[in-house]
């Protein structure tokens, strides 16, 4: 079944005006409870649920001036052909792991294909390693999958709620206690319970692109309001409200931070999680990024791109240190300690660029 196409999606400049609300009621399985927004003006303290001390605000991006394309395989990269439109990639139990006609695995050390694992349906979100597995989603046969990432065997297929499907294009999130995903329709966040494999629903305003846990805290990316949403993963109260920049969509915690990938604009903006605002944008690309991903491992963040592969940003100084190439459509970028993993499902293609 052909790949499904990624595109960078038009944000529209609405503000939309957040209520306060009291603390939301136990969860049902059967319906969504309210994530409560504090009001744009006076945002709560994730610690306190007290108004914010600091106002949020937002750096504006100078005019982008971008580094020249290196070419990935000379920077020390080794090229990888993986047939079936490699997309999303995820890393577990010392492999690689890419959505393809099913779930490819590679080896963990040289890129090697290993097996590729059957699913009923291709897997159109990121996926997500936690809790012991690795986590999918397959979209036209609405599952969670849970696989060993040892064995590459399923430990559990977990169906969604009757008429409830994951968001595409956005991603599986494993932290904080549970798996988290946005549903399609972006109001409702799906919560599934690593011990039982349970589901919960709880609903959050509309807008809702994508979702990442980390830090202490629940950050879902909102494409019509241009902005990233703090949460309280005990609670499910919106705690801030961080205006970013154009087109938000996939986001990544790590490296002391969260990085937003704003498609519109080209850039990633930098979320201090201690006061809530953007200490920097950061120009990654010279136009829309068609799709993309961002990840955050091996002391930088990487955001894939269209206008290159993958722009590679020291998280300490917020400045793009390389981009590689060559541009190859649209793709998946992951990280660790080890190694960076740049997919392009457009040539059938993973590059794995060794940490530094």
């Amino acid at each position: 079944m052909p790949k499904l196409v990624r595109a960078a999606l038009g944000a529209v400049a609405l503000v939309a005006a957040c209520s306060t609300g009291q603390p939301v009621a136990a969860p049902t399985d059967t319906g969504p409870t309210r994530a409560t927004p504090p009001t744009a003006s006076n945002p709560a303290s994730p610690a306190t649920g007290s108004p914010a001390t600091s106002p949020i605000v937002s750096a504006s991006a100078s005019e982008p001036s971008l580094l020249p394309i290196q070419d990935i395989v000379a920077a020390g990269a080794s090229r990888v052909d993986v047939p079936g439109e490699p997309d999303w990639i995820a890393l577990a139990g010392g492999s690689a792991w890419t959505a393809t006609q099913g779930i490819t695995r590679l080896d963990g050390k040289t890129g090697r294909v290993l097996e590729t694992m059957a699913t009923e349906s291709p897997v159109c979100v990121g996926m997500d390693s936690g809790y012991g597995s690795l986590w999918a989603y397959t979209c036209q046969t609405p599952m969670i999958l849970r696989i060993d990432p040892t064995t590459s065997k399923t430990q559990a297929s977990i169906s969604l709620p009757a008429g409830v499907q994951v968001n595409e294009e956005s991603t599986l999130s494993a932290g904080e206690g549970a798996v988290w995903a946005i549903a399609a329709g972006g109001s409702t966040i799906l919560r599934f319970d690593a011990t039982t494999n349970g589901v919960k629903q709880y609903a959050v305003q509309a807008g809702a692109t994508s979702i990442r846990a980390g830090l202490g805290a629940l950050w879902v990316t909102d494409q019509e309001s241009d902005t990233l949403l703090r949460l309280d993963p005990k609670t499910m109260e919106v705690v801030a409200t961080i205006p970013v920049g154009s087109g938000p969509r996939f986001l990544t915690v790590g490296e002391g931070g969260v990085w937003v990938l704003n498609q519109t604009a080209g850039t990633v903006s930098h979320v201090d999680p201690t006061g809530n605002t953007v200490v920097a944008t950061i120009a990654v690309d010279g136009g829309v990024i068609d799709g993309g991903d961002i990840a955050s491992g091996g002391g930088a963040v990487w955001a894939r791109v269209s206008d290159a592969l993958v722009a590679k940003i020291d998280p300490r100084t917020d400045a793009v240190v390389a981009r590689y190439g060559p541009s190859s459509g649209s793709g998946g970028v992951a990280a660790d300690s080890e190694a960076a993993w740049i997919g392009a499902h457009d040539v059938n293609s993973i590059w794995r660029l060794p940490a530094r």
